[in-house]
């Protein structure tokens, strides 16, 4: 998967329903209910199946040839790869001007703490910042910035994260501020938990 590693871009902090936030929701695409499926019965758990993306949201490209012949390669929802085969991904890239345009939703086969849902082998230049907990889906839910994470999928992102049913699961936009956060709520709170 790509990771972001761009710098960041300003945002005004205000919500995604604000009129100054160009950042709009639409219904998720069909075939994500599908994707969602296919990757719960591959996978043996419930995956996180958004009903909301950013309009005009479009796949993350794979970035590593050897990887792109996989069946899923092109599709939204996918099973991961190398340390990561028992988790599932969703990455997409959409247009906005004021914030660089990524968003990961993910799931871990098993709970994990923040620091290994953002990195499979986190190093002591790994820095997250917790910024909140909270109730969300009836557990107890946490916030966290990325601020450093050599090679993660969630580098400079704001991660809501919550464990269920024995599985972690993060919903992540790119930024560091109060309107990130607003972004992974209104895009979690419609996240419909999909099983095998």
């Amino acid at each position: 998967m790509a990771s972001c590693s761009g710098e960041e871009l300003e945002a005004a902090p205000t919500s995604p329903s604000s009129a100054r936030s160009d950042i709009h929701f639409v219904q998720a695409p069909h075939e994500i209910q599908g994707q969602c499926r296919r990757t719960a019965k591959r996978l043996g758990y419930p995956v996180p199946c958004p009903r909301l993306l950013p309009d005009n949201s479009t796949p993350t490209p794979i970035d590593d040839p050897a990887l792109l012949e996989l069946p899923y390669a092109d599709e939204y929802v996918r099973p991961g790869f190398r340390g990561y085969r028992r988790w599932m991904f969703l990455t997409v890239e959409f247009p906005t001007a004021t914030r660089e345009g990524h968003l990961v939703i993910s799931a871990s086969p098993h709970p994990v703490d923040a620091l290994h849902f953002m990195s499979l082998r986190p190093s002591s230049d790994d820095k997250l910042d917790r910024v909140e907990r909270l109730r969300f889906r009836g557990s107890s839910t946490e916030v966290v910035r990325v601020l450093v994470s050599d090679g993660s999928i969630f580098q400079r992102h704001t991660v809501l994260m919550w464990t269920e049913g024995g599985h972690t699961y993060g919903v992540g936009f790119h930024g560091l501020d109060k309107e990130t956060e607003d972004l992974n709520l209104e895009v979690a709170s419609k996240i419909e938990l999909v099983g095998p």
